[in-house]
């Protein structure tokens, strides 16, 4: 069996919520989530009660250097 992919989540604000998230979940098994990133304390908020535990980085020079991380879905807003 293959190993799952470490995945990192940077902006997991509402088009997480909504879109991603929801689309990810039958996926779980090839996958599992390493950190969350974001400069939201709200963000960081709704992470630590839905994912208790999982690590919360609020520094993307920080989150990039994680040795936990295999691949990125990156979620900011578009200006």
């Amino acid at each position: 069996m293959a190993m799952a992919v470490r995945l990192g989540i940077v902006g997991p604000g509402l088009i997480w919520k909504r879109r991603h998230e929801p689309t990810l979940a039958p996926l779980r098994a090839s996958f599992t989530i390493s950190a969350f990133c974001a400069s939201s304390e709200r963000s960081r908020a709704e992470i630590a009660q839905k994912y208790p535990g999982a690590p919360f980085v609020t520094d993307y020079r920080a989150f990039v250097q994680r040795k936990d991380v295999d691949a990125v879905v990156v979620l900011t807003p578009i200006n």
